[in-house]
């Protein structure tokens, strides 16, 4: 009879925790569809560049504008991104994307994973077309890849995220561009998708509140 309690009780807490196998995608690429952005510029920030400073609002990023406009983080910028933290987790889908292939300047981001802002690890980097339009993957983490489209003022990489596990809801990107001119590394267009967090439904918490109820009885006669 104990058995069963406990069997019940691990039953009801894989479901409780568990996220939803066939949720669908939910694809962020606008400020308000953040719950919390926050960006640190950092050294050569060119702050009176209309089409590269992408302000408080950052709109830079989320103006479905590849080329013309972008965000460059400056050298040591810091920027961090928030979906929702206590319904959503970021799934295989973000993708980045870099203007400015014809830069002479070399920069490259650090990319991260976190949780609810905080606790973040580090995935990989990605480089500007002047190191290669290349990612660094780092081993044991998800995939990071790049693709350069066009060519000229109009060429721009783009980077992705695969392979993502776990009940990550933040992102956070690094610039370490090495070279005293650059800017920092751009980011023209931003997507990160999601899917939503499993909710327990009423029975599954009952469940889960019998087996509780099952073993505290069960430890009170033993004792």
């Amino acid at each position: 009879m104990k058995g069963r309690f406990l069997a019940a009780t691990i039953a009801a807490a894989a479901a409780f925790a568990a996220p939803q196998a066939n949720a669908a995608s939910i694809v962020h690429d606008t400020f308000a569809e953040f719950s919390s952005i926050t960006f640190t510029p950092g050294a050569g920030f060119p702050a009176g560049d209309a089409s590269r400073n992408g302000g408080v609002d950052f709109l830079n990023i989320f103006d479905n504008n590849e080329v013309g406009t972008f965000l460059s983080l400056g050298r040591g910028g810091i920027l961090s991104l928030v979906i929702d933290p206590t319904t959503n987790r970021i799934t295989s889908g973000l993708a980045v994307e870099r203007t400015n292939v014809g830069s002479s300047d070399q920069e490259q981001v650090r990319v991260f994973l976190g949780i609810d802002d905080a606790g973040y690890v580090e995935i990989g980097s990605f480089l500007n077309t002047n190191l290669g339009g290349t990612v660094i993957d780092l081993a044991g983490g998800p995939t990071l890849s790049a693709t350069t489209v066009g060519g000229g003022t109009e060429g721009r990489t783009r980077y992705s995220i695969s392979g993502v596990t776990g009940d990550f809801n933040s992102i956070r990107f690094v610039d370490y561009s090495l070279n005293t001119s650059a800017d920092g590394f751009d980011i023209s267009e931003l997507e990160v998708s999601s899917v939503a967090m499993a909710v327990p439904e009423p029975a599954t918490l009952a469940l889960l509140g019998a087996g509780l109820l099952g073993l505290g009885l069960a430890r009170r006669r033993r004792a």
